[in-house]
């Protein structure tokens, strides 16, 4: 069973099942649901997601796009397979949109343009389908989208996302770059000077990262959009943490931190503690730290969100070998390691053996330290 199989089994497939049951006029007749109702279909995913570089909305107007041009019974059958966690019907209706509307389009001049916008949204999605499994595949598809429609922006903007994934830099930036000159649309060009940041920040060019950051928040201002306002103020705390400037870093990971609050978005409080909780521990103020990181653990848990679990107990051990605290340390760092082991999350799992050989070193068992040191 492949990965998407296994983990969409107890997640999407259900929600997805209970979302649908309770649009209005059903499978038989269907009618896109409310974007409310909509939202809670990949809810849980954020693991998942993250893993794969894909969000949240993305999967959510896929799925949408393969109802929304199924037939009746084709609707049924993505119903019936999704409650299994399997996405292969979902995937066979968008491909059928994509060949039909590309020959369509072959044989009618007149309104080929129409033809291949349609066309180039089903390889888009199912280029962001194919992401779970195969990212060639799903660069494939992207790719496919824009020969299309070269405006396909959203495409475009992903397929550099790919291209930074598979270490190809030059190509990311010249996608990013290419959509910046001819994109107008202001939900685009924040969404690429967010990646530009990101993109930068791994280069080590820092300035540059920061400038994009500051492009994406104040469209985020303009458009008074606070969710990504709350991303970016983020970003840019992490910026300044990663250059040392704890100050700036506190004042920026709050502001995404009452943002989160407003919007009452409880993965967002949950990461902006964290980030806080990690600021209060570098300046010494461990109490604070304390505070921070266990409201993050607790979100955490309630979301049920192991990664995020993970990182906070690291956190947490952090925070008691700076106090001497080593045997308490120990027990969140190997709590924290267990975890990674769990989910097979190998950065993590590299972390906590350097974490805890930094203990063993603090503690003077050079030996043991050695031993956990040599795993990471």
């Amino acid at each position: 069973m492949l990965l998407i199989d296994l983990i969409l089994q107890s997640t999407l497939a259900g929600m997805i099942s209970n979302v649908i049951s309770k649009c209005s006029g059903g499978l038989w007749g269907f009618t896109q649901p409310d974007n409310a109702t909509i939202e809670d279909i990949v809810s849980k995913l954020n693991l998942l997601l993250k893993a794969q570089g894909l969000e949240k909305e993305q999967v959510k107007d896929a799925i949408l796009g393969a109802l929304e041009n199924a037939t009746p019974s084709d609707q049924h059958d993505i119903q019936n397979e999704l409650q299994d966690g399997i996405i292969k019907r979902s995937e066979q209706v968008l491909l059928k949109v994509l060949n039909t509307e590309t020959n369509i389009a072959k044989n009618h001049n007149k309104s080929a343009e129409s033809h291949n916008k349609i066309a180039s949204k089903a390889a888009y999605h199912l280029g962001i389908l194919s992401q779970f499994k195969d990212y060639s595949k799903a660069a494939e598809y992207m790719e496919e989208a824009i020969k299309l429609d070269s405006r396909n922006f959203s495409a475009l903007n992903h397929l550099g996302n790919l291209y930074r994934r598979f270490g190809k830099m030059e190509k990311a930036e010249q996608t990013y770059n290419k959509i910046l000159t001819e994109c107008e649309d202001p939900r685009i060009l924040a969404k690429v000077f967010g990646n530009l940041g990101l993109f930068e920040k791994t280069r080590g060019n820092y300035q540059k990262a920061e400038a994009h950051h500051q492009s994406a928040l104040d469209i985020h201002i303009q458009r008074n959009n606070q969710k990504g306002m709350a991303r970016q103020y983020g970003n840019l705390g992490l910026l300044a943490r990663r250059q040392n400037q704890m100050e700036a870093a506190r004042k920026l990971h709050k502001k995404a931190l009452e943002l989160n609050f407003e919007l009452e978005h409880p993965l967002g409080i949950a990461r902006q503690s964290g980030n806080l909780g990690i600021v209060e521990r570098k300046e010494n103020n461990l109490a604070k730290a304390e505070e921070y990181t266990n409201r993050a653990l607790n979100i955490h848990k309630e979301l049920d969100r192991r990664d995020g679990v993970a990182r906070q107990y690291d956190n947490l051990g952090l925070i008691e070998i700076r106090r001497g605290n080593f045997s308490l340390a120990e027990t969140y760092l190997r709590r924290s390691l267990d975890i990674n082991i769990a989910i097979n999350r190998q950065e993590g799992k590299a972390t906590q053996y350097a974490h805890l050989g930094f203990l063993k070193q603090r503690e003077g068992h050079i030996k043991d330290a050695k031993v956990f040191l040599k795993n990471h």
